[in-house]
């Protein structure tokens, strides 16, 4: 089954909710997680009901994780040294979440997400220049994970 024939089987399909939360529709996300995205690394969800799909289905791929090495500023974040690659505009067009904190999270810190348009890869200076301030900045107890792409199946659908 192409892209389009599954888009157009399942845009067909839409009068009809509960006809999507049987196990072919599970089978078309795992297809879209595999398929589309491609990446050696993935972050997979359970299956979902179509009520909940508008809202909830991003496929995103895992590229790195670590803790930032020191405070960021507004707009900028520093990830961790042997961890973050070591190469300028590697990160660019990708996607920044902030997931967590070692200690007690500042209000409003975690779950904050970016886009990153440039970064400084070179080694010592693994800085991030994102897309829009943060509403909190992150500093050096600051956990985050770095996406390749996102797929958002309800957009793709025309349903947002």
């Amino acid at each position: 089954m192409t892209v389009q024939e599954m888009v157009d089987e399942l845009g067909a399909s839409l009068g009809n909710r509960t006809d999507l939360a049987e196990a072919r529709f599970v089978q078309w996300l795992n297809w879209a997680q595999y398929d589309l995205c491609g990446f050696h690394q993935k972050r997979l969800f359970p299956p979902i009901r179509f009520h909940e799909l508008e809202r909830q289905e991003v496929i995103q791929t895992l590229v790195d994780a670590g803790t930032c090495d020191a405070a960021g500023g507004a707009r900028t974040i520093q990830f961790q040294s042997g961890v973050a690659q070591a190469a300028v505009d590697y990160y660019n067009e990708m996607v920044v979440e902030i997931t967590g904190y070692d200690g007690t999270a500042p209000s409003g810190l975690v779950g904050q997400k970016r886009l990153i348009v440039d970064y400084a890869g070179s080694v010592g200076d693994y800085i991030a220049t994102l897309s829009e301030d943060w509403d909190v900045n992150p500093d050096a107890s600051t956990e985050y994970e770095i996406y390749q792409k996102v797929y958002d199946l309800a957009t793709h659908l025309g349903l947002n």
